[in-house]
């Protein structure tokens, strides 16, 4: 491959990454391999089938733990249950990127494990539907991606049991539809009317698309050694356009729900070149990737639903990666969190499960119950890791324009009592006009689900203009963790820097009365500022007669929430929808299931403004709540 082709890291856009004080990222990530290298590392390996993900030896570890551990076995067993449970369906009529590709990862591993022809006979059914359709990228690229790490598993695992002329219907649809044009992708990139946006873009298609790519080249390496190193080389120079970002700090930019697929990704491309070359050329010493395992666990709350920020899903994120990470990076507290994460909320092992897991043994009780994370800017916090019915608060400062961001600076969930109390609604649909107009004056900022009002952040001054400043970086300006108590402080001034009326504006969150309650406060510096404090919730919602008390109600279960202010204010209820003053466009969604306690104070100069959430258990002293003090005094004995 030309070493002067322009796509490589030099070329990333930087602009946005260091705005209002955020560090710039290192461009350096791992070790540069060339195809000569890579033909030759290969066959030094002596490498045969299987090398995608795993090789004949992990395998056979798989089977002998199966006879001896307990919870391998019982992985086994949720596996094989629902292959068995897949057979009884109907091949996928057309090419679903993650159904097919699931399909094929359980029926292949249930057959290496257990030699059983009829889960191989369905996979080859699946692989050779795939093979008769079109093209592999029916709606965007990311499909082509997916389905070829699928097909890339089955071609390799079952690479014994295809027939010649299974293998060469599968080889030549690999080469067709997908390694022989992106071939010409990678070696043109900037050519006019190329899909370049895998090699070029900092987002998560870049790892996902890249490695399917090079798991179908590492497939298929010895019977097309010069277009697979190609492939490899190439996307290894492409992947530092993305994976330096990602892995920054640990923190998934793009949120708990985008931290998931890139990872799966990224430990599916150092599994792969790791069985395949005997080495992952330096990925796994990338900086951050010791920490990224963390992410999802801080970003969960109690209930076990997500920190949904980033047009993310509030469902669970906490998965077999770790299982990867913990092997690779020898922290086998990692495998103890997900493990702790299965049994906790009854989670169903999967393929990857079973495929990554090894027994580890750790205690849980001395890993701290906050965690912080530096970019995004995002915390988590938690009373206790063992009980679903814990009081647990996630909240983030960071980037507002982010792939996939929102206005969302100072935004938060809370989980207590087994619920979920303080609820992101998430994504608006992709395909609403302007949706991924990211521009200081977008039409993304125009949906309410991607304003700061549909968010649980502070609104100031509300207008038809975007309600926070969409190019705004706010930092974690304090944090500090001891075993009874937390609090982070957020300096959201950069949020509301394109409004001359505000000074500052701050918001931080304490868990304090030994992690029983969770007190969220305000401080504003304006002019005649309009303020809002908003809080969206699915539990029913009673103002007590003084206007500062609110009980809300879900599932049987209450939680007390009360409000000091050192300007008259109380509690409202609102409708989840737009103020009047902002825009409404008729592809907004209903957003009926919830509603919003909400505090409003006009013409606000200097305010402090703090919120005390209480839930109702026997062992809360509700009388002991908090006097109005300012953040800077903010400390823990």
């Amino acid at each position: 491959m030309n070493s002067d082709v322009k796509f490589k890291y030099e070329s990333r856009p930087q602009t946005k990454l260091c705005i209002d004080g955020a560090e710039p990222i290192r461009k350096v990530m791992y070790r540069h391999i060339s195809m000569e290298e890579l033909r030759k590392e290969f066959h030094q390996k002596n490498t045969g089938h299987p090398r995608v993900l795993a090789t004949s030896g992990d395998f056979e570890d798989i089977i002998a733990r199966i006879k001896t551990d307990a919870r391998t076995k019982k992985f086994f067993d949720e596996v094989v249950r629902e292959a068995e449970e897949l057979l009884q369906t109907q091949p996928p009529q057309t090419p679903e990127r993650h159904l097919s590709t699931e399909r094929l990862k359980n029926f292949c591993l249930v057959y290496r494990l257990t030699k059983e022809e009829r889960f191989a006979n369905r996979a080859w059914q699946e692989m050779e539907r795939m093979c008769s359709f079109q093209t592999w990228s029916p709606t965007e690229k990311l499909d082509m991606g997916y389905i070829l790490k699928g097909m890339a598993i089955g071609y390799d695992w079952l690479f014994d049991f295809l027939s010649c002329e299974q293998r060469e219907i599968v080889r030549t649809a690999i080469l067709d539809k997908a390694l022989l044009p992106e071939r010409k992708v990678y070696q043109n990139p900037y050519e006019e009317g190329v899909d370049a946006h895998y090699i070029l873009q900092n987002t998560n298609h870049n790892v996902s698309i890249n490695c399917g790519l090079m798991m179908a080249a590492a497939a298929l390496f010895d019977e097309c050694e010069e277009v697979c190193s190609e492939i490899i080389e190439s996307a290894l120079w492409a992947l530092e356009n993305y994976l330096p970002e990602f892995l920054e700090y640990g923190a998934g930019k793009e949120g708990v729900y985008y931290w998931y697929w890139p990872m799966e990704s990224t430990n599916e491309i150092m599994g792969t070149l790791r069985a395949t070359f005997g080495t992952d050329y330096g990925i796994s010493c990338t900086s951050g990737i010791e920490k990224t395992g963390y992410f999802p666990i801080y970003m969960t709350g109690a209930t076990g639903m997500a920190f949904n920020w980033g047009n993310g899903l509030p469902q669970m994120y906490i998965s077999a990666d770790l299982f990867h990470l913990a092997k690779i990076l020898n922290k086998p507290e990692l495998c103890k969190l997900r493990l702790k994460a299965m049994e906790k909320y009854d989670i169903t092992a999967k393929a990857y499960d079973l495929l990554w897991y090894s027994p580890c043994g750790y205690d849980l009780s001395e890993l701290p119950k906050d965690g912080y994370f530096q970019r995004t800017e995002s915390v988590g916090m938690c009373s206790d890791w063992d009980n679903k019915n814990a009081l647990s608060v996630c909240f983030k400062g960071g980037f507002n324009s982010e792939v996939h961001g929102s206005l969302n600076t100072g935004s938060f969930v809370l989980d207590a009592l087994g619920e979920r109390w303080a609820w992101l609604i998430g994504q608006e649909s992709y395909d609403v006009p302007g949706y991924w107009d990211y521009s200081e004056n977008g039409q993304r900022w125009t949906y309410y689900r991607m304003r700061a009002e549909g968010q649980n952040a502070m609104v100031l001054n509300p207008s038809n203009h975007p309600d926070q400043y969409p190019l705004a970086y706010s930092k974690i300006e304090k944090f500090e963790s001891k075993p009874h108590a937390s609090f982070a402080i957020i300096d959201a001034t950069p949020a509301f820097s394109n409004d001359e009326t505000v000074a500052s504006a701050k918001r931080g969150f304490y868990m304090l009365d030994n992690r029983q309650k969770i007190m969220i406060q305000d401080e504003i510096q304006a002019q005649n500022a309009d303020y809002w404090w908003f809080m969206q919730t699915k539990a029913t919602i009673e103002i007590v007669a003084d206007g500062k008390t609110a009980v809300l109600e879900q599932n049987g279960k209450k939680m007390m929430v009360f409000l000091r202010s050192n300007v008259p204010a109380g509690f409202q209820v609102l409708d989840a929808k737009p103020l009047p003053m902002c825009p409404n466009p008729p592809e907004n969604s209903p957003n009926d299931e919830v509603k919003k306690l909400t505090v409003h104070i006009p013409k606000a100069n200097d305010i402090t403004v703090s919120l005390v959430f209480v839930p109702l258990t026997d062992r809360i002293d509700i009388g002991r709540i908090p006097t109005l003090k300012t953040m800077d005094t903010w400390h823990i004995l």
